[in-house]
This record gives C-alpha cells, sequence and structure tokens, in this order.
C-alpha cells in the first residue's frame, strides 16, 4: 500500500503548495483556500475524477488516474497507475477500495485479479482525516492569507467569471515566488512523510546513513524518503469555484527541485487535472463480490494440484534460502503468497524493506527463475557501449559467478547452457550491471559488478534448444 500513499503523498503536497501559494495574494484566494480545506475536510458527499503526470528530470516515472467517491461513511477509491519499463512497455498496477460506515474496507489489486482482501479502520465521512497537528498547519495557512498579498507581483494572480462562480488563475516563477511559500513546502513534505511513511527524522544530520537513490524500489519512494528540501520553481494553475464557493475543476502545472541528501538535485514536475462534482448526490454502493468477480484472498492459491499447509510451508523456505544466497533479506512475517501453474511452484515473498520477489521452481525444488519487481535496472535499457570493450576480467568473474549460481540451484540449467557472453552493461547512479546469457538464449542473467559479483536476475528457458554456436572456418 506505501505506493498508494506515496502518489497521495506527492500528490496532496503539490496541490497544497498551490493552494497556499494563491491563498498569499488577495481576498478572492482566501476563498480558494477555504474551499480546498472546506473540500479535504470538512466534505462528506463529493466526487472527485483526475489525473496526473509525474516526470524526473524531464521523463516519465509515473502517471495516476483517479477516481474517488465520498458518501457519507461510505468511499470508492480507485485508482490505476501507469509506470514505463526500460524495455519500452508499460507497468500497470493500481487498487479499488471501498469502505463502509462501520470502518470496514475491501481491497482489489490490479496485480492480484481475481481476488480482495479486507481489513478495518476508524470509519471516515471526509476526503482526508483530520488530526490535531494537521489542524494546526491549515490554521497556520489560514493566518498568512491576506497578509502576504504584497509580496507577489502584480498579474500574477487574476479572477474571471466562468458559469455562474469564479476561476482563479495563479502563475508564478522564480524569484516572484515567496521564501515563505518555500518554507511553508518543505513544513508540509515533512509532516506528510512522517505521516505516511513515518520517516520523522532529522535527515539533514542522518548523513551517510541514507538510502542512494537508486537504491530504492520507486522514483516516488526515493523522492519522499530522501529530499532534505524542496524548491519551488514554478506554478502555473487554474481553480474554478462554482456560485457556493465549491471548487469543480483544477488544472495545475507545478515544478519543484528535490535537494537529495547527499546534495544532488532533481527537478521534478507534476502535470494535474480534477474535476469535482455530485456535491450531495454521489453514491457508493455496498460490496458485492459477485460484482466485480473477486472471491476472498488466501495466503496460497492452488490450481490443479492441492498441497497442504506443510508442503506451502516447505517451499516459502526454498524460496527464503535462494533470496538469501543472492543477498537479500526476507521478512517472515511480510506479505508471501504461493501457486501453482501447472507443476510449476510460483511465490512472491516481499524484504524488510518493502521490495517483492517473484520466483519459480519445478516440481523438484529446482530454481527456474528469480526477480526482484522493482529492481533499479528494471526500468532502464542496456547502454551503448561495444560489449566487447568491457573489461574482461569483470565478465569472467561474472560469468563464474552466474554458472556457480545454476550450478548449485538448477544443475539441469547448468548443463544445457552453453558458453555465456556479456549482453552489455546497465549503469545507474551508484553501479553497474551486466546481462549475460549463451548462445541459445536459453538463460539469463543479470549481476551488479560492485563490491563484488552478485545475481540479481535468473531465468531459465528450458523448453528452448540451444542452437549451436556458428564457428569460422567450418
Amino acid at each position: 500500500m506505501r505506493s498508494i500513499k506515496a502518489i497521495i503523498c506527492t500528490a496532496a503536497l503539490l496541490l497544497c503548495i498551490v493552494f497556499s501559494t494563491a491563498a498569499m495574494a488577495e481576498d478572492p484566494l482566501a476563498e480558494l483556500w477555504n474551499s480546498g480545506c472546506a473540500l479535504l475536510f470538512d466534505t462528506d458527499n463529493v466526487t472527485v475524477t483526475g489525473e496526473a503526470v509525474f516526470t524526473l528530470e524531464g521523463r516519465l516515472f509515473k502517471i495516476a488516474r483517479l477516481n474517488y467517491v465520498q458518501d457519507g461513511f461510505r468511499s470508492f477509491y480507485g485508482l490505476d497507475l501507469e509506470t514505463p519499463k526500460r524495455d519500452g512497455g508499460t507497468l500497470k498496477n493500481g487498487w479499488t477500495i471501498i469502505a463502509d460506515e462501520e470502518g470496514m474496507y475491501t481491497v482489489m489489486e490490479a496485480y492480484w485479479p481475481g481476488i480482495y482482501r479486507r481489513g478495518s479502520d476508524t470509519a471516515q465521512n471526509s476526503l482526508l482525516r483530520s488530526t490535531t497537528q494537521l489542524r494546526a498547519m491549515v490554521d497556520l495557512g489560514g493566518s498568512l492569507v491576506g497578509q502576504l498579498g504584497a509580496l507577489l507581483p502584480e498579474g500574477a494572480v487574476t479572477v474571471t467569471d466562468a458559469e455562474g462562480g469564479k476561476t482563479v488563475h495563479v502563475v508564478l516563477a522564480g524569484e516572484d515566488i515567496p521564501g515563505v511559500a518555500v518554507s511553508a513546502l518543505n513544513l508540509a513534505a515533512n509532516y506528510l512523510s512522517d505521516r505516511w511513511f513515518h520517516d520523522g527524522v532529522e535527515r539533514e544530520d542522518a548523513g551517510d546513513n541514507h538510502t542512494a537513490f537508486d537504491q530504492y524500489v520507486t522514483v516516488t519512494q526515493a523522492l519522499t524518503g530522501g529530499t532534505v528540501r524542496w524548491t519551488l520553481q514554478a506554478v502555473d494553475a487554474s481553480f474554478t469555484l462554482d456560485g457556493q464557493g465549491r471548487l469543480t475543476a483544477v488544472e495545475a502545472e507545478v515544478k519543484v527541485t528535490s535537494t537529495y541528501w547527499d546534495g544532488a538535485e532533481r527537478e521534478v514536475t507534476v502535470r494535474a487535472g480534477l474535476t469535482l462534482g455530485d456535491y450531495g448526490t454521489s453514491s457508493v454502493k455496498p460490496f458485492d463480490p459477485e460484482e466485480y468477480q473477486v472471491v476472498p484472498a488466501q495466503d496460497v492459491f492452488q490450481a490443479e494440484i492441492d498441497l497442504d499447509a506443510d508442503a506451502w510451508e516447505a517451499w516459502f523456505d526454498r524460496a527464503t534460502e535462494v533470496l538469501t544466497e543472492m543477498g537479500f533479506p526476507v521478512d517472515p512475517e511480510a506479505a508471501r503468497s504461493g501457486w501453482l501453474m501447472g507443476s510449476t511452484v510460483c511465490m512472491n515473498l516481499d524484504n524488510p524493506e518493502g521490495a517483492s520477489y517473484y520466483l519459480t521452481f519445478d516440481e523438484d525444488g529446482n530454481l527456474n527463475s528469480v526477480e526482484e519487481l522493482y529492481a533499479p535496472w528494471v526500468w532502464l535499457s542496456l547502454d551503448d557501449a561495444d560489449p566487447a570493450g568491457i573489461d574482461q576480467e569483470l565478465v569472467q568473474a561474472a560469468v563464474a559467478k552466474a554458472r556457480a549460481f545454476a550450478e548449485k540451484l538448477n544443475p539441469a540449467a547448468a548443463a544445457q547452457m552453453g558458453e555465456l557472453f556479456c549482453m552489455g552493461t546497465i549503469t545507474t547512479e551508484q553501479t553497474r550491471y551486466l546481462e549475460l546469457t549463451d548462445p541459445g538464449m536459453t538463460v539469463a542473467f543479470i549481476l551488479r559488478t560492485e563490491p563484488e559479483a552478485a545475481v540479481e536476475y535468473f531465468a531459465w528457458y528450458p523448453s528452448v534448444e540451444p542452437e549451436t554456436p556458428v564457428v569460422e572456418g567450418d
């Protein structure tokens, strides 16, 4: 669920900055501030739909599409996520969460189609749950309204009539942005990080104990977990209010700079569009599993072959052995699941940092594949450099490590594969990876080269017959 919270955290943060920056201008924007707060904390019936596009240094890293309905203490929350993959494809994920009057909620994840999970929390009849600390921050923002309008240049804020209401347009950039807005941004960022990620630490004083940017599972987690200061660079936003002062539409582009704990600066741009409506008429139906064609989730999904609990426990132990061999810790209390595809055993396990691993085994316990689903190299392409120019001692060390890995965990794969060669390298900010395969493309490895060779990905395709290499002179 951390991905959901990361998207909410980032989008809510930037929209709050737009609200607060706009509210510093003049009395009509004080109305905008009050309208935004009323929407988030005091509205119990509304429908919100929209899309946010996130880019890092001009490169797309996330698209989020939202469909949220509040109906008293009932709510429907639909979130669709798209993330670019390094092979040019798109990883699609998302959640549907339905909550009722008793605080019971149902979660359906796109990653696990056909199942649902249940949980409970305090019943909530607003978009955001108010807390003492959050209310104090809202009051602080409200106290600035009308006092700092003189800090904004003339023409930065315009108000026009729109269908019985008004549209407020805010354009700010560079030196036009008051320093207090940047301070508010960082105060809000630290609060949201603490509330959703429990990272309430003085990160400026933590030194090298922090995680490197490319070692996080996702860009969003890296930005929220490792940024020590945000700088607001530009705002271009339009807010439409109806005749009752309620928000009906938001269109915004916000540019900020993230200063990471190691001093690196990265520009993040968010383009968001929201439509708000059906005030007082929004409706959420009770959850019906037949409507969504889902069944309750189990720890183990079985197909064709039934295995008892002890057998599955043994398979989970086997998966833990493999991940430990690769240097990946596994949390025995974290989520795990297993299912059968014919005679192939498939499993997902998590580690303490939240990374998720997918493994497959044959019925004899031989490893057929293992991968970290959101590894740093997943989103990157092979470097353009000629593989022949790579340090051959480094390649041979990687080949030896890969072959030893296969011989230990799948002797049949080791016997079938031909001489391994390097397809190329994948380079991140912190390290480099080698991609290895054999002439018949029956096996694939990705190895981290620093501080020493370590296998991070393995896949064997036993149905593929190896080709005979062409030798010059034959």
